[in-house]
């Protein structure tokens, strides 16, 4: 009873020192003429938002950076037009209906490479990686909006989000190069073939790894992977604005479509590639380069396959040894390009076709990230897609847009596939 008493008294005393301050401003409101008032309200709206402003300037920041790139502005209309498909994309990247699956219709997909099966524990690790990369990359861009002085760049922005995974036990990256290797070996005729993959956005090693087997067990080739680290998918996906278009637009007019800024993981990847590249078309200890370099991309991969083929294009002169050795031994086969065209810059803008041997896009309909690129800009006879340099090959009915979930390598599952080149090399057979 003496308690109860004690707690009621004291919660009227708190309530009474509270209630202070709420009756002292209405004194003062009272007493104030209306001006006065009016200056109070605004002058407490101005510190509002100047508060909102200076927390938000991170995201400010990078929406004008996006925007320094002539194309990101086509791309952003196109998003908003199309919200429908993209949430239905959305939905289609976690339902499990729409795995490739060869188990029976109805139950758990049965598909060793499908990224997001939570029954295996090191996809559940690759999902929480993820998810701690899209939270730290937030973290960052509001504590841009707590400095004294706010970045003029994304240069200044910390847009590399690394984490205790990405170390060995020595804290030492892993090597950016995997490789996928065939049990007894290759056939005399395949050590005549050079096999490259590198991933695209929001891949963590576990999936890019499992995307190279995916390749090995169905074209029984061994694949060197060249690992394209993820730092997030909110920052791949800001990455990809500013690498899907580079050479001007489509009628080939000068335009401002420099990239934007990159992370150290991207240029990395790029570079690694870049080197890969160079290594299997011109090896430096003089030996016998292989008579065919095969180049599988995924997503973004797409892009930075297509930065590397330009600065290889742009190295080497045209009519160069180099530029022919490109035409005759390179095969390049992106899937789920978001690219908005495949050109070169060359003295004007030149199909990127033209100095490969074979190139052949792979994609669904209704594979978003596709849809900004490939799919909706193949029709354009001036985009370098599908054209005597270049084909494109669209699923029946595929949906999502993994590469282990749901991008299949049966040339039955796309439309006129019969004549790929690529598909025609499943199981072991050489390619042409």
């Amino acid at each position: 009873m003496i308690f109860d008493l004690i707690g009621r008294l004291a919660v009227t005393y708190i309530n009474f020192v509270a209630s202070i301050g709420v009756y002292l401003a209405v004194a003062v409101f009272c007493a104030a003429g209306n001006s006065t008032i009016t200056t109070a309200v605004l002058a407490l709206a101005q510190r509002g938002i100047n508060a909102l402003t200076q927390s938000l300037s991170g995201v400010v920041l990078i929406v004008k950076s996006i925007f320094t790139n002539e194309t990101s502005p086509q791309l952003i209309r196109y998003l908003v037009n199309h919200l429908y498909e993209l949430l239905t994309f959305t939905y289609d990247l976690i339902r499990p209906s729409g795995v490739i699956t060869t188990g029976v219709a109805g139950e758990a997909p049965v598909n060793p490479f499908w990224e997001l099966d939570p029954a295996l524990k090191e996809n559940r690790q690759a999902i929480s990686a993820q998810v701690q990369r899209v939270l730290l990359s937030i973290r960052n861009i509001i504590f841009l909006g707590t400095q004294r002085t706010i970045p003029k760049s994304l240069a200044d922005v910390p847009m590399n989000i690394r984490l205790a995974s990405d170390f060995d036990a020595s804290g030492k990256p892993p090597s950016p190069i995997y490789v996928a290797g065939l049990n007894g070996g290759v056939t005399a005729a395949l050590r005549e073939e050079k096999w490259i993959y590198i991933n695209g956005i929001g891949n963590e090693r576990v999936w890019f790894e499992s995307a190279c087997r995916k390749l090995r067990d169905a074209f029984n080739r061994e694949i060197t992977g060249v690992y394209n680290r993820s730092d997030g998918i909110l920052w791949d996906m800001i990455q990809c604005f500013g690498e899907h278009s580079t050479v001007g637009n489509a009628q080939g007019a000068a335009a401002d479509n420099s990239l934007i800024q990159r992370t150290e993981s991207s240029v990395a990847a790029q570079r690694a590639l870049e080197d890969e590249i160079r290594k299997a078309l011109w090896p430096a200890d003089g030996s016998v380069p292989p008579k065919k370099v095969v180049l599988v991309c995924h997503s973004q991969g797409c892009l930075l396959t297509r930065l590397t083929l330009q600065a290889l294009v742009q190295e080497n002169a045209k009519g160069s040894q180099r530029r022919a050795d490109m035409r005759e031994r390179l095969r390049v086969f992106p899937f789920a390009n978001p690219s908005m065209d495949w050109c070169v810059s060359d003295n004007g803008v030149k199909f990127l076709g033209n100095y490969a041997h074979t190139t052949e896009h792979f994609a669904h309909k209704v594979d978003f990230v596709a849809m900004l690129g490939v799919v909706s800009h193949m029709a354009d006879p001036k985009s370098g897609f599908d054209n005597e340099t270049s084909e494109v090959f669209l699923s029946k009915g595929g949906v999502g847009h993994l590469f282990g979930a749901h991008y299949s390598l049966d040339p039955g599952d796309y439309e006129n596939s019969e004549g790929s080149k690529l598909f025609n090399a499943l199981g072991g057979v050489p390619i042409a």
